[in-house]
């Protein structure tokens, strides 16, 4: 900082990126530093052909990391119970004369009511 306070230092890094910024497109190169393991991880993803570089490992992670951020927050009272449970209970909150409508052969049939294709032969 000089006697008139001003940061030349500061100014003159900020007018560099901006012609950076300028000169090079939005397309930037950022060393990353990372532990052996995650290059590890990385060059492996790259091995077996499923990725073209560590960079496109590394964009598909974030893209996961930002869809998560996204998604909504599981409920607070998550229900753990097994699946056979909660549709127990959905089905006796059903009333009786609605049971009544359901064809007895709908499993066998599912495609019919569904769909509309020939019943299954008996």
């Amino acid at each position: 900082m000089t006697s008139h306070g001003w940061d030349f230092d500061r100014i003159l890094r900020t007018q560099a990126v901006d012609v950076c910024r300028e000169h090079l497109g939005a397309r930037w190169r950022l060393a990353i530093l990372l532990n052996p393991e995650l290059e590890q991880r990385i060059a492996a993803k790259v091995e077996s052909g499923q990725y073209e570089s560590a960079d496109e490992v590394i964009e598909k992670s974030l893209e996961l990391l930002e869809a998560r951020d996204r998604a909504p927050e599981a409920p607070a009272g998550k229900d753990d119970r097994p699946i056979w449970e909660v549709v127990s209970e959905i089905g006796r909150s059903v009333p009786e004369e609605a049971w009544e409508g359901v064809p007895t052969d709908l499993s066998k049939n599912l495609d019919h009511y569904l769909y509309g294709v020939p019943k299954a032969s008996e």
